[in-house]
């Protein structure tokens, strides 16, 4: 510590080490952004990337990739992700006399089906927490009236202090019958009001199929969207996040074929 406090670049080094302990931010480029605008820089670029591999020169971060692809299903590639080292996590301590948070992705990888759904769902939050919600990245379980259970990827409460569910959906191959259950469980367990985040229009496009094949002709209201059409700017009615909203309600005076 009193080697790297003599450092020319050791307060600014410090000031992203703290915000990454603070805020438990695992994705280099998001790091990055915050840190330019902690720092009252237009673009994150040289300057930034430079002091984030002073930091892994300090052995106080690490960067990693956990991915089993380049190409991520919302477009590009899949980010570089950074975690504290044992001796970030001393410094942090020696800085503040505080325990750091513990990193969004070791926090949520548990609770999915793989480090690329785990990354979809905290780019779900970010989106969600733009458009003015509140996230809940944890929502507990619900035990379903059939003995069967309900996992929520997310849970958001809106300006209104209403809390819908989330699901948050990846362009793969999945097994029909466990899908036929999950979109019977949330429907139950949403009160007829199911929100979608897929990561691309594909995606959106199946889901859609998903949930009219499984649920049928029963009232609901559906809203799906779409990160990667999100991220070059589409939106949907009344310029929110929700690029379809599907609603589906039983007429009031059914026609009585029997007459």
């Amino acid at each position: 510590m009193m080697t790297w406090r003599q450092a020319e670049t050791f307060e600014r080094n410090a000031g992203i080490l703290r915000m990454i302990a603070e805020t438990g931010l695992a994705r280099r480029p998001v790091i990055e952004a915050q840190a330019a605008e902690m720092f009252g820089i237009k673009k994150a670029g040289g300057s930034i990337q430079a002091l984030m591999t002073r930091l892994v020169d300090l052995n106080l971060i690490e960067t990693y990739r956990p991915w089993t692809a380049d190409g991520a299903g919302t477009g590009g590639r899949f980010p570089d992700l950074v975690c504290l080292t044992d001796q970030g996590r001393l410094a942090y301590w020696l800085l503040t006399g505080q325990q750091p948070q513990m990193n969004e992705y070791d926090l949520l990888l548990e609770r999915h089906v793989s480090p690329e759904h785990t990354l979809l769902n905290l780019q779900a939050a970010d989106v969600l927490r733009e458009a003015g919600n509140q996230v809940n990245l944890t929502p507990p379980e619900i035990t379903m009236p059939d003995g069967g259970l309900f996992r929520p990827d997310l849970a958001i409460t809106d300006e209104q202090g209403v809390t819908h569910f989330v699901a948050v959906e990846r362009d793969t191959d999945k097994n029909i019958e466990q899908r036929q259950a999950k979109w019977r469980n949330f429907y139950q367990a949403s009160g007829r009001r199911m929100f979608v985040v897929c990561d691309n229009r594909s995606c959106m496009r199946n889901i859609r199929s998903e949930i009219n094949y499984c649920l049928g002709n029963r009232p609901l209201v559906v809203s799906l969207t779409n990160l990667a059409d999100l991220q070059i700017g589409k939106r949907g009615e009344g310029d929110e996040i929700w690029l379809e909203v599907k609603q589906r309600v039983l007429p009031r005076n059914p026609i009585r074929l029997d007459r």
